[in-house]
């Protein structure tokens, strides 16, 4: 292939093997971020440059096999079948080559051109085991690179590779030899596809996924190929079945486990000794039946903490700053409602809320820090022990987990979960768990009602978020999704070091993302409520008698019982668009001082308001995505009547106890 010509990788591996390490090592960070044609999973892409290549990494979502039981697994399948790139990079766990190499045989025997970066090679010699390469090149016949992502290592071997690969390409058709059933019934299945002259597809591979029952695949040859094949592979697979008494999927799996165990006595030349790794000895606190959800709930508070702490001196040079372009744009300013516009509304406003940014990028900082050391997979298989208990299905857990993030791409998350019962509870209660965009409020509420208690206070919304979400999946279970919980089947990763430049990555690439949106959403909304405050002419900025406070008395009577005023139930009105707006509004309101909220909260109605913004609609873009993931707006409209109904009667509690006691 000529020197200028680009190379489009397809990176792919399982969940937990350093596959977005990798990616940002050799991209530097430098991602493209969009949505799949057709579909709104994400898409990341990054380009470098190596020997006067340029190298186009696609990265597809991590998957365990060639399946297509969720929305991911297709995407990421479809691009591998359809031939789209011109190198496909399997990304390994050398640790754990069982599970692994389960996906490298599919990838070879759809046809694939692959590479392996085997991944984590720098654990291996510290866990008492050598891995025999050429061997494993020689059984698959295709290059397997070393590589230690964290540590940069083996990355110039791997894009040479990968440049070789894309020259030289291999094709692969058969690997393993399922036996004389299956063998027989893929050649008759193949002697009716091989007269198919537009079949694009490599047809062993879809003999086999006809032979296995894949419902994806028999659809798509029925459009390709008609009925014809679809019937003869049923009747064969049928056949098998009633002959040896066991499914072809099963007899194939057990086929490609046994041919790995051979591959794996051959290659792994010394074995670890029969005693606990660092990761098991540490497991056996993080994971103690007892102990580790106090450790969960400890090491939350530490990572608020940690926001507060570390963000303070920023946060203060931020509100001193804008503070002082406020009174400069007031004094220097001749036109009133222009001064106004710019000192009451845009700095004051958009100011109000971007003085927690620092809260917001070491949020993300220390979420990046909780995912790359491996305690999040952890946090999932502990908490699905726990909601099991009390009758929640476990694979709610990771798209909740996911929500502390951003309540969008967990409900997308939710694609996952095979069952649609269990994937239509999850997105209802997903809503529930505080998101980065409500920790800002939580932060300024806090900051000033809790000062000495800043973060047991957010800590506590996030033990009502998840407490609630388990609650009301429970009732959802057994009043309208009834039926078998769904089992949580997930890998916990060895405990790595994470690499400063990772953490970087995922803070800057998460906190940049929440200041577009958050810049773009509320600086929009900064012009409407300061025409809202301002209007109409000659009333007092913010007033009771402006267009909003208007509105906001109109409402006053509703939420009056709560410990709300009408200037609370204007903010909350303009928090339907997104939670982060509701603190651009008390800005406006008061002028950029937050502090003034004491004459008009006191701490117990200022908790109870911030378990109702916790609680009450998602936003918009939230509502949107329930919206397109469920396909109704049944389930959409049922989302935000219960949370307002929960909201309220939550806040109203709080209320009512906080009254006795304090």
């Amino acid at each position: 292939m000529p020197k200028s010509e680009e190379i489009i990788i397809a990176v792919i591996g399982n969940p937990n093997v350093g596959k977005s390490t990798l990616f940002n090592e050799l991209t530097g960070g430098k991602q493209y971020i969009g949505n799949w044609p057709g579909v709104t999973v994400e898409r990341k892409e990054g380009k470098y440059r190596f020997n006067n290549h340029t190298i186009k990494l696609v990265d597809l979502p991590g998957t365990y096999t060639l399946g297509a039981f969720s929305i991911d697994e297709k995407v990421a399948r479809d691009y591998i079948i359809e031939g789209e790139a011109n190198v496909v990079l399997d990304i390994i766990d050398a640790t754990n080559l069982e599970r692994n190499l389960y996906l490298l045989i599919e990838l070879l025997e759809s046809g694939a051109n692959v590479v392996v970066a085997l991944n984590m090679f720098d654990l291996i010699e510290s866990m008492g085991m050598t891995i025999d390469i050429k061997k494993l090149e020689k059984t698959f016949g295709v290059p397997f690179i070393p590589t230690a992502a964290v540590k940069g290592q083996g990355l110039l071997e791997l894009s040479k590779a990968l440049i070789e690969a894309a020259k030289s390409p291999k094709k692969h058709q058969k690997v393993i030899d399922y036996g004389s059933e299956i063998e027989v019934a893929v050649e008759e299945i193949l002697r009716h596809l091989t007269k198919l002259e537009e079949l694009t597809i490599n047809p062993r591979w879809i003999a086999i996924k006809l032979l296995e029952g894949d419902l994806d695949v028999i659809e798509r040859c029925r459009k390709m190929c008609g009925d014809e094949i679809v019937e003869l592979a049923r009747n064969l697979r049928n056949e098998i079945w009633k002959k040896l008494g066991k499914p072809p999927t099963y007899i194939i799996a057990e086929k490609r486990y046994r041919f790995i165990d051979e591959i794996l006595q051959e290659v792994i030349i010394k074995k670890p000794e029969e005693k606990p790794t660092v990761t098991d000895a540490i497991d056996q606190v993080i994971t103690h039946k007892y102990l580790s959800i106090p450790i969960f709930i400890a090491l939350l508070w530490g990572m608020f903490k940690f926001t507060f702490d570390v963000a303070a001196p920023l946060v203060d040079g931020i509100d001193i700053l804008f503070g002082l372009l406020a009174d400069y744009a007031r004094s220097s300013i001749g036109i009133e409602w222009l001064a106004s516009l710019l000192a009451d509304g845009i700095i004051g406003g958009l100011g109000s809320v971007l003085v927690f940014i620092p809260n917001i990028f070491f949020l993300f900082f220390a979420m990046a820090l909780l995912e790359d050391v491996g305690y999040m997979a952890r946090a999932a298989f502990n908490f699905d022990r726990l909601m099991k208990k009390i009758g929640l299905h476990g694979r709610s857990i990771i798209p909740m987990v996911l929500g502390m993030g951003c309540n969008v791409p967990a409900i997308m998350s939710a694609r996952t979960i095979e069952s649609e019962e269990d994937r239509l509870v999850t997105i209802l209660i997903n809503p529930l768990i505080p998101c980065s965009a409500r920790f800002p409020v939580f932060i300024m509420l806090a900051a000033i009602f809790f000062s000495e208690y800043e973060a047991i206070a957010v800590l506590s919304m996030y033990f009502i978020g998840f407490l609630l979400a388990a609650i009301i999946a429970i009732l959802l279970r057994k009043l309208v999704f009834k039926g078998k919980y769904s089992a949580l089947t997930i890998e916990l990763p060895p405990y790595r070091l994470p690499s400063g430049k990772s953490l970087g990555i995922h803070m800057w690439n998460r906190g940049v993302h929440f200041l577009k949106k958050a810049g773009i959403i509320i600086f929009s909304m900064t012009i409407v409520m300061w025409m809202l405050f301002y209007l109409p002419p000659g009333t007092e900025m913010g007033g009771p008698n402006s267009y909003a406070g208007i509105l906001g008395r109109m409402i006053e009577p509703l939420v009056r019982p709560l410990g709300f005023d009408w200037r609370i139930a204007v903010a909350l009105i303009f928090g339907f668009i997104a939670k982060e707006v509701v603190i651009d509004a008390f800005g406006i309101m008061f002028g950029g001082q937050l502090e003034l909220l004491t004459t008009v909260l006191t701490p117990v109605s200022a908790f109870a308001l911030m378990a109702f913004i916790l609680i009450y609609t998602p936003c918009i873009a939230a509502l949107a995505t329930i919206k397109s993931e469920t396909g109704s707006w049944k389930w959409t409209i049922f989302t935000v009547i219960y949370e307002l109904l929960l909201a309220y009667s939550v806040a109203y509690l709080i209320v009512v106890i906080g009254a006795l006691i304090y």
